[in-house]
């Protein structure tokens, strides 16, 4: 028997050798004189080896091999089979120890035993193989840049000795791609990677299926592919390259892991969640499958953490960042201190722990970081990844200013920075990420110093990033912001407005080039800050005008594509044109391919032009112009308020032309509106009204909910609502009789949390007038008179609606219906959380509308199907607002659990119905990074043709929504004298909810979360 340990030395040893070994096992005495003798010994313990962890009898055996060798000498026809031998020992303590004297060990042998045959050996092309693998081997073990192309000239020379028709050729270019893979790696020279892929491709082309090597050739063809598509962006050529990882990994465990790898590079390229998804699982079950042949298992733990990486960016789950940084530890752990990789480990690890800083602030966390990058920095010498790791540790030295305010923090990140710049090639396409960290910090130095000269150097970096085509989108989108930022403190303001278009302009491109909608979505989240940051821009450069076209452009994206695609001016174009009609259509449908998405919308615009110059179609699919969207204020101005990065903003339209020289938008200045203090208060508004259910009662935590939520609602009132009803004249409460003037808010970002119609300042101590019920005989049930309160709040100046868009208003001008039917989903039994106040909710619906319809039980499938034979929905049941993963959002019916009514589902109606009533938690609450694309039930409402949507920005209590329900419809439909009334939703809901505060005054989170969205 002669050991073939882990592979290695495979088909080199002849087998005459091998019988003769097992011949010579068998007879007794071994003399210590006899060649054959002590390497039959030698294999027997080789053998021995095999079954414990022990590395002695491998020892001994090498000790037997050596003395063979000094019995047999040099030319003597067995003296390579000896030293092959020892080479093969050698090789396995080196994969048992990790010790690189056992690896060069076996490369000695092996050179000896090609110093003992001919080139004209049968096994003369075998051994050079090994040698080859064996100096790779080094390479990674010592990075010796000399091992490496040793390696490379020996492989070349194994392969160019085999024939095509040798069953040994394919394993023999599969490992001569790997050592070019390492030369490419760190070369960046190109020639070596077209070599690998050619000779990958003969390699499958001469394994065909049952082939031994076929497993092994297609995942190293895959692996390559795959290599090459990370690169170039090219899915199509992944998509091929995961055909052949899947191939592999069904044929031999040992490949699971390659697979689970570029399932998630095809996740990077496209943000297919579900690739995502795929290689998590993958990874799992190669870590759980790994044999000693797979290889060392850090390196499947490593690419298991990168994944998790992923998904932590994606879904903000701190737990998923937490088992991330843990399974690095782990490989680090595992990892020989001079092992290739490790540098890269180090600054992997680093990247996860200022992510981790980033959500936990804690220093130490940050402190370990900078350790682990340093390290890397000392242990690694590749040029690229050097110059990155500076970058590295220069954002981390940033960040560590943020905490200490040390200003030499800040100077040491600036430093590195620099170095890190230098040291990478002026032409090299990933230059521009060490650029973009150090125009950041040179931007923060800046503002320490206040040197303007820092300031512009900044400037030109990020106009550097944003004009190169070698950087990725993103890159280009981010860096065109942050020279719009620049510009603004440099007070440029025409700069800035120029920046922040063409970031808009390419944003469009880039949200183009999502897989589903929820990739898109999770793009435009990546660019939350864009909306108020052009507003701003457009603001410092006099355009209140083009601020509300920017706004109306970059806010609610997702939902303007659904709206454009359902126009009636698609199908006035099939009618006029129907040759650029179905144009438009296969445009469309190739900008849902991620490798299409780009040259698709250049040759959409072509077209749109063209379009555009058909008679009736010159505003087909614009955005929105000022003139246009001023015109939907006709009912009562509409307030969009912006909170950026310097400033924050009313700008009213109020449907008519201002005295600013003719511009339909009037500015309201708002300095005391911070936008990290809004999403502060917007926070503990949602604290507020999660405690407020616990008890309505003077006990618990009653006092302390009524503090906060009292406190946000006068902080709202003197940094925003006040000044902007006060510019408007709405300064007091109408007299009796009067008609309450109708406002419409259109908050943006996080702003849009906060309930601008309850905002003021409340004593609720004080005795409260109960309001009068509205007269049932009048056309409308109108408001009813202001409690003896001071007019120091919304409720009581005016009556407010909230929209989406500015656009989303001329859902008004759609037809009604004269007499809507109505639909009720009423679920009062949810297992564990049951909700009587439905039942009650319910019966006095019917009461007043006796002809609406309640779905008993109802299911998914069964509210599908109603809601299109229905103008209004009353959902009385539990709903659930996931606040980092809006595809998750649904509301609690019957089969929620197997069949969940999601936001898609609702939003992807197309309808044109009259009131959604949402009856349910928190139905208007979206990620933040989401606020302004409005992925949550009240916006998915509207976008499905709901003229009127009333909805909650909290979790509210079961038995008060009855009770405003209950009312609100009592004054919709008379007290069921007449039909409901929906076009007097928002009044009804007003004066529904200063009645339930008349019953709860010291209690606002009981009624202030209620929301009418819509015309």
């Amino acid at each position: 028997m002669f050991s073939r340990i882990y592979g290695l030395l495979a088909g080199v040893v002849p087998e005459e050798l091998r019988e003769r070994v097992l011949t010579r096992l068998q007879t007794e005495p071994i003399a210590d004189a006899d060649p054959l003798g002590l390497a039959a010994r030698a294999t027997a313990l080789i053998a021995e080896s095999e079954r414990s962890t022990d590395t002695r009898p491998l020892l001994d055996a090498l000790v037997l091999v050596e003395a063979a060798l000094r019995v047999v000498p040099s030319g003597h026809p067995d003296r390579h089979l000896h030293a092959g031998l020892g080479c093969d020992i050698s090789k396995a303590l080196y994969v048992r120890t990790n010790a690189v004297t056992h690896l060069n060990e076996a490369i000695r042998y092996v050179r000896e035993v090609l110093r003992e045959i001919p080139r004209t050996h049968v096994s003369y092309a075998g051994y050079l193989t090994v040698l080859g693998s064996l100096l790779r081997s080094r390479f990674q073990a010592t990075n010796d840049m000399s091992a490496l192309e040793e390696s490379l000239k020996t492989c070349r020379d194994a392969v160019a000795m085999t024939r095509p028709d040798d069953a040994e050729r394919a394993e023999r270019i599969n490992i001569l791609a790997r050592v070019l893979k390492f030369m490419y790696i760190r070369t960046d020279e190109r020639s070596y990677n077209d070599e690998r892929l050619a000779l990958l491709r003969e390699s499958v082309s001469v394994s065909p299926p049952g082939h031994p090597n076929r497993a092994t050739s297609v995942a190293a063809l895959g692996e390559a592919l795959a290599e090459m598509a990370e690169a170039t962006g090219d899915v199509d050529r992944l998509d091929e390259a995961l055909e052949y990882l899947r191939e592999a990994a069904e044929a031999d465990s040992l490949h699971v892991s390659q697979l689970g790898t570029f399932l998630r590079v095809r996740y990077d390229l496209t943000r297919d969640l579900h690739a995502l998804e795929e290689s998590i699982e993958t990874l799992r079950i190669a870590i759980a499958a790994n044999r000693p042949d797979h290889g060392a298992p850090h390196v499947h733990l490593d690419q298991l953490a990168a994944s998790l990486q992923a998904l932590y960016e994606r879904t903000e789950d701190l737990g998923v960042l937490e088992e991330s940084i843990r399974i690095s530890r782990q490989v680090l752990m595992m990892t020989p201190p001079r092992l290739l990789n490790r540098p890269r480990y180090l600054s992997t690890l680093a990247r996860r722990l200022q992510q981790l800083y980033l959500r936990t602030r804690d220093v130490r966390v940050l402190n370990e970081a900078i350790e682990s990058v340093q390290e890397a920095i000392e242990t690694g010498t590749e040029p690229i990844a050097y110059a990155h790791r500076l970058a590295i540790l220069g954002s981390l030295y940033r960040l560590r200013y943020l905490h200490t305010k040390d200003e030499s923090e800040l100077v040491k990140a600036v430093e590195v920075l620099r170095e890190s710049v230098a040291a990478i090639p002026a032409d090299h396409p990933t230059r521009q990420e060490c650029i973009g960290e150090l125009g950041l910090t040179l931007q923060g130095l800046s503002m320490v110093r206040s040197d303007t000269e820092l300031l512009k150097e900044a400037r030109d970096y990020s106009q550097e990033i944003a004009d190169s085509t070698m950087v990725p989108l993103d890159m280009r989108v981010r860096s065109s912001m942050h020279l719009a930022s620049i510009s603004e403190r440099l007070e440029d303001g025409e700069a800035a407005l120029a920046a922040i278009e063409r970031a808009v302009e390419l944003a469009e491109v880039l949200t183009l080039d999502g897989v589903t909608e929820a990739d898109r979505a999770h793009r435009l989240g990546e660019l939350a800050d864009l909306p108020g940051q052009a507003a701003s821009a457009a603001l410092l450069a006099g355009q209140p005008s083009r601020a509300v076209e920017l706004l109306e452009r970059t806010r609610g994206v997702l939902a303007a594509d659904t709206l454009n695609q359902r126009s009636g001016e698609v199908e006035r174009l099939r009618t006029a044109a129907p040759g650029w009609a179905a144009d438009l259509a296969k445009v469309r449908t190739r900008l849902s391919s991620p490798t299409l998405a780009r040259a698709a919308y250049r040759d959409l615009g072509v077209l749109l032009e063209r379009i555009r110059g058909v008679p009736g179609f010159e505003d087909f699919q614009r955005p929105p112009r000022i003139e246009q969207l001023s015109r939907l204020a006709g009912s009562g101005p509409v307030v969009l308020i912006s909170a950026g990065l310097f400033r924050s903003d009313a700008l009213i339209l109020t449907g008519r032309e201002n005295d600013n020289g003719g511009d339909p938008v009037e500015l309201v200045p708002l300095p005391e509106l911070d936008r990290v203090e809004a999403a502060r208060q917007a926070e503990r508004l949602a604290r507020a009204g999660r405690a407020a259910l616990r008890d309505l009662s003077p006990e618990m935590h009653r006092v302390e909910v009524r503090d906060e939520v009292v406190d946000v609602l006068a902080w709202l009132w003197e940094v925003a609502a006040a000044p902007v009803l006060d510019h408007l004249g709405f300064t007091e409460a109408p007299a009796e009789g009067q008609e309450w003037p109708r406002l419409w808010w259109c908050p943006a970002h996080v702003l849009s949390f906060l309930p601008f119609h309850a905002a003021g300042r409340y004593q609720p101590a004080a005795p409260v007038v109960s309001a009068a019920p509205a007269d049932r005989d009048q056309e409308s049930p109108g408001p009813s008179a202001p409690p003896a309160l001071s007019v120091l709040s919304v409720l009581d100046r005016v009556v407010s609606s909230y929209t989406t868009t500015v656009g989303a208003l001329a859902q008004r001008e759609r037809p009604r219906h004269s007499i809507p039917a109505t639909l009720i989903v009423p679920v009062p039994d949810t297992p564990g959380a049951p909700l009587p106040g439905v039942v009650t909710e319910t019966q006095a619906l019917l009461r007043m509308v006796p002809d609406a319809r309640p779905l008993l039980r109802p299911s998914r499938a069964d509210v599908l199907e109603a809601l299109p034979g229905y103008q209004i929905a009353h959902f009385a049941c539990h709903g659930h607002a996931d606040r980092t993963d809006p595809a998750r959002s649904h509301l609690i019916l019957t089969d929620h659990a197997d069949a969940p009514l999601t936001l898609d589902d609702i939003s992807h109606l197309n309808l044109s119905a009259d009131l959604a009533y949402l009856s349910a938690c928190s139905t208007g609450v979206a990620p933040v990074r989401l606020s302004d694309q409005f992925l949550h039930f009240t916006g998915a409402f509207q976008l499905a043709g709901y003229r009127h949507v009333i909805g909650t920005l909290w979790s509210v209590d079961d038995q008060v929504a009855a009770e405003l329900a209950t009312d609100f419809y009592d004054r919709l439909t008379g007290g069921g004298t007449f039909p409901p009334r929906t076009e007097l939703s928002a009044c009804a809901l007003h004066d529904s909810i200063r009645a339930l505060r008349a019953r709860y005054p010291d209690n606002p989170a009981l009624w202030a979360a209620h929301t009418h969205t819509g015309a």
